[in-house]
């Protein structure tokens, strides 16, 4: 028998509870899958090329390696390869390919991973004339991953097309071919067994007509680590006040397309604090991120809408996590019974923002077009500019940092929150990863000495004063810290000097330091706090805001007092999101307490 599922036509919320409960059904008794991507995109002949070019170079590249004896045959196996040279022709073609409307859907992620799990024959893919073999697209996209695209023709041309999609130096990788490749792994127990939290997070940017299916439509593929109830079914135990039940250790999710979605959001947000028993998911949350759903809790992730602002505790793609320790491992004390909205948790209050800057990394400028009045323009702001700015608002002012560190090296630490890509990990960037920083913004250097400054992104409140709010000294906000001041140090013990690190050795780092900035200042706002720490936060962060370290949360958090008062005699605060503070971000604050998880500054808050 061979299937082909329709989803998006499942409207009823008891066509689609059949639906869920029975997609295992529908695979165990399919031979083959067969996909219709839909009416051929320009260029389709020449992506449906490119995609079986790239597996057959794939294929055979792999033949002629050695294999390491604990790595499993399959397409999971790689190796570090050349580029793969394209034209602007070719990445077009396939951006357009991969922007079909099967590959943007959630549904598809279980098309392409159950067929494996009963042995079928891989998906056959139809568009126009074209038949595209499941490997292919496993290959190539694993191709493009290990040789990222480079463009040949014309490098310095990347067309708006091109910009939203598909960035030079970056690999080709469609979501629902990502998660099949690590699905691959578990199944073929090459990896460990995930959570639902796992699948959540990669196919976050998948679309459903119905949200609720960002969560529900993932089910089948953790259905061996949950006891998955439809709603209407028979339950042995009854617990109104929680998302799931331990049945024989096995937590229990049950589908009820019935209730309201922030009902739906929450409990799963729940049931991953609880079984994770860290508050690290807390991290894709927050009223700063870009969401779409107004009426959930500011602590529950919005699984219905991918945040432009990416958690910096998985930044890069997802492809490691970051291993922050703000609050040294200690674990959550997450009570039993809770009400709708509200989460419990304890907070130790380090700081508060001082002053923060006007935009946010990537933000746009409206201005007016001359001669038109009505028409209205966005202007992007330069990279360059806004961090020569930063850099001339929130540092040179200041001599000394809290950690004692030089407050140029923290600056450019802060910028990539501290992060940078060896290899397939995320590291702490040796001192040296500076002459990356000096060699793409070698202005930097020049800020201080040239006549001409560059424009004040200071909030508008902060330029008349903020000298008297910055400028070392006595700080008119803050009542027991003083910022170093004294004499200004000479310029050349401000900054790197000539073969510092390197004299004529190569640097250490391939990944140039705009890599890592692209992942991490987008869509954030640098920020300085009463005690002289530098940090990049929630876009909507701004003067006052709490800076805590959440027990049970691997980055400090940002919180704002929320106008509800208080819960059982608790403060209430509002989630805008984490943050990375240079020196509060790897357990520092705690580091001196003989027990961390008891200290007597911890302090127990409600967030809603």
């Amino acid at each position: 028998m061979s299937t082909q599922i329709e989803m998006p036509g499942l409207r009823e919320p008891t066509s689609r509870l059949l639906n869920v409960a029975n997609m295992h059904e529908i695979y165990r008794h399919a031979n083959q899958v067969f996909v219709d991507l839909g009416d051929p995109p320009d260029g389709v002949d020449v992506a449906v090329d490119l995609i079986r070019r790239a597996s057959r170079d794939f294929h055979d590249s792999t033949k002629s390696q050695m294999q390491p004896d604990n790595v499993v045959s399959g397409p999971i196996h790689s190796q570090r390869l050349p580029k793969t040279q394209v034209t602007v022709e070719q990445a077009l073609a396939l951006t357009r390919f991969s922007e079909l409307t099967w590959f943007k859907r959630l549904w598809v992620v279980q098309e392409v991973c159950l067929w494996d799990i009963y042995k079928a024959f891989p998906p056959l893919f139809l568009c126009g004339n074209h038949k595209v073999q499941w490997i292919d697209l496993i290959n190539a996209s694993t191709r493009f991953g290990l040789a990222p695209l480079q463009i040949i023709d014309n490098p310095e041309v990347v067309t708006p097309e091109l910009r939203g999609a598909f960035i030079e130096g970056t690999g080709w990788s469609p979501v629902a071919v990502a998660i099949f490749l690590e699905h691959y792994k578990i199944q073929s127990k090459q990896g460990p067994a995930q959570n639902l939290h796992w699948f959540l997070q990669r196919a976050w940017k998948q679309e459903s007509t119905d949200p609720a299916d960002k969560v529900y439509g993932l089910l089948g593929l953790v259905k061996d680590q949950y006891i998955i109830r439809h709603a209407g079914t028979a339950t042995p135990r009854q617990q109104q006040d929680g998302p799931s039940q331990k049945l024989d250790g096995t937590r229990e999710i049950r589908v009820d397309y019935e209730l309201q979605l922030p009902q739906i959001y929450e409990q799963i947000a729940r049931l991953t604090l609880e079984e994770e028993n860290s508050l690290d998911m807390l991290a894709n949350a927050g009223c700063g991120k870009s969401r779409r759903q107004p009426h959930l809790a500011s602590w529950v992730p919005d699984w219905s809408n991918y945040p432009e602002e990416p958690a910096l505790i998985l930044a890069f793609g997802l492809v490691s996590t970051a291993n922050y320790r703000a609050s040294l491992g200690t674990r959550p004390v997450l009570p039993k019974s809770y009400a709708s909205g509200l989460l419990e948790v304890d907070a130790y209050f380090v700081d508060r923002v001082l002053i923060e800057a006007a935009r946010f990394g990537g933000e746009t400028d409206v201005i007016d077009v001359y001669g038109q009045a009505a028409l209205q323009q966005h202007r992007i702001i330069g990279l360059k500019q806004y961090l020569l700015s930063l850099w001339w608002c929130f540092g040179v002012k200041f001599n000394k940092y809290p950690t004692g560190q030089r407050p140029f090296d923290v600056f450019w630490r802060t910028l990539i929150a501290n992060r940078a890509i060896s290899g397939n990990q995320l590291v702490v960037p040796p001192a040296e990863f500076a002459e990356s920083f000096l060699m793409a913004y070698p202005e930097i250097l020049e800020v201080e000495i040239k006549a001409e400054k560059p424009a004040c992104i200071c909030p508008g409140w902060a330029v008349a004063d903020n000298r008297n709010q910055v400028h070392p000294g006595k700080s008119g906000d803050c009542s027991d810290t003083e910022l170093e001041g004294g004499k200004p140090l000479p310029i050349r013990d401000r900054y790197p000097r000539p073969g510092e690190f390197f004299g004529n050795e190569r640097v250490a780092y391939g990944e140039h330091y705009n890599a890592a900035l692209r992942q991490t200042a987008i869509g954030r706002r640098f920020f300085r706090t009463r005690k002289g720490y530098m940090g990049i936060g929630p876009k909507n962060l701004s003067r006052g805001d709490h800076v805590v370290i959440l027990k049970g949360g691997s980055l400090p958090f940002v919180l704002r007092k929320a106008d509800a008062g208080d819960v059982d005699g608790r403060p209430v605060f509002t989630l805008l999101g984490e943050a990375y503070v240079h020196g509060l971000s790897e357990g520092e604050v705690l580091q001196g307490s003989e027990d961390p998880g008891n200290d007597p500054k911890w302090t127990g808050v409600i967030l809603s």
